[in-house]
């Protein structure tokens, strides 16, 4: 709030008689005349509420209403006055004014009124800020559908919008999950999505979190300050029974698809890490391309077998499992080389056995 009058003594009998904090209203500021209360209110930037007299000198409480009225609609105004006149009654709701008071003011009526304003303003925000996240999360479904979908106006805004992605996905997922009902699945995904989104707005964080798959948890956070941002993101938010896979950059929402996908194939690495999270530009540079076949594993495993030393074969597999790790296999690779070594086996072993074993 930011009280105006020409008479210093009404300034601080306004702003000190009455406990405006007990209404949810700080006053910033006091001015004696309606240009110096102009330039204080481009100087605060965040007034919501201006309590004016009408006369004053250079200029008075109604041209300052004119100039809000232009340049700051949102500004709620309360004129008070010494004059009993329809005129200027009437010109002050013509420019916006919310209230027209007589001297002199009766404290409890002019609280009452500005407890009205608050209120106002308070329901005001907080339509925006669910059009706001409405918007947000239509632009993150438009993104991530598989199927384009016509971007009405505004929701098209909102592309430029700068967001940090990342991905979370529940530990041992289908072991958690395999004797639950649908019902539970559900509740136990809501808490996950909560704890995330709960987590991020207390913290003055703006985020929509949309379930991608059936244990991928894709959130997107709203970025107004990107200094070291995605650091503080990652202190906030981790969790034992959680796995994380963070973004390398804050990108604008109309690259979320693209960033997505990278996100998306970074599961593949999920097998590899023992701090359960993967930062996407680490492992990008770190696996540039398809790891070698480990052909000599495979021959040990397949003399081995002729062995029938069960204590070697385990020896083996242990090598061969840290190989898979050091050198970055993704889980389908492992499984793949896993089948081509048995096939050996097989096709080599089978026909001593009486058996004719066959891809």
């Amino acid at each position: 709030m930011l009280i105006v009058d020409d008479e210093p003594v009404i300034c601080r009998g306004l702003e000190n008689t009455i406990q405006w904090e007990q209404h949810n209203v700080k006053v910033v500021d006091t001015a004696h005349d309606g240009e110096d209360a102009i330039e204080k209110i481009q100087r605060h930037a965040h007034v919501d509420i201006v309590i004016t007299d009408v006369k004053m000198p250079n200029v008075d409480g109604l041209q300052l209403a004119s100039f809000l009225h232009e340049r700051y609609p949102q500004i709620r105004m309360i004129v008070i006055s010494g004059y009993d006149e329809f005129a200027y009654a009437q010109k002050a709701i013509q420019l916006g004014v919310k209230d027209y008071l007589l001297k002199p003011v009766n404290v409890e009526e002019l609280v009452q009124k500005v407890r009205g304003l608050t209120r106002e303003i308070a329901d005001e925000r907080k339509l925006r800020a669910e059009f706001r996240e409405t918007s947000l999360k239509n632009a993150i479904f438009q993104q991530i559908a598989d199927v384009p979908v016509r971007c009405p106006h505004p929701f098209r805004a909102c592309e430029d919008v700068k967001i940090y992605p990342f991905i979370s996905v529940l530990q041992e997922y289908m072991q958690k999950m395999k004797h639950l009902s649908d019902d539970k699945i559900n509740v136990q995904k809501m808490r996950w999505k909560n704890l995330i989104d709960t987590t991020l707005n207390q913290n003055g964080f703006e985020s929509v979190s949309v379930f991608t798959g059936e244990n991928v948890l894709l959130t997107c956070v709203k970025v107004e300050n990107e200094d070291r941002f995605p650091k503080k993101i990652v202190s906030l938010l981790k969790q034992d029974w959680l796995t994380f896979i963070w973004s390398d950059e804050v990108i604008h929402l109309a690259r979320l698809k693209a960033k997505m996908t990278e996100l998306t194939r970074a599961i593949n690495y999920l097998p590899l890490v023992e701090d359960g999270e993967i930062v996407l530009s680490k492992f990008e540079r770190e696996r540039r391309r398809v790891p070698t076949y480990p052909y000599d594993l495979e021959k040990k495993f397949v003399d081995e077998f002729l062995q029938f030393g069960s204590a070697g074969l385990r020896d083996l597999s242990d090598e061969l499992f840290r190989y898979f790790r050091s050198h970055k296999f993704f889980l389908e690779e492992v499984v793949q080389v896993c089948r081509e070594i048995l096939i050996k086996v097989i096709n080599q072993y089978g026909p001593l056995l009486g058996t004719m074993c066959t891809r």
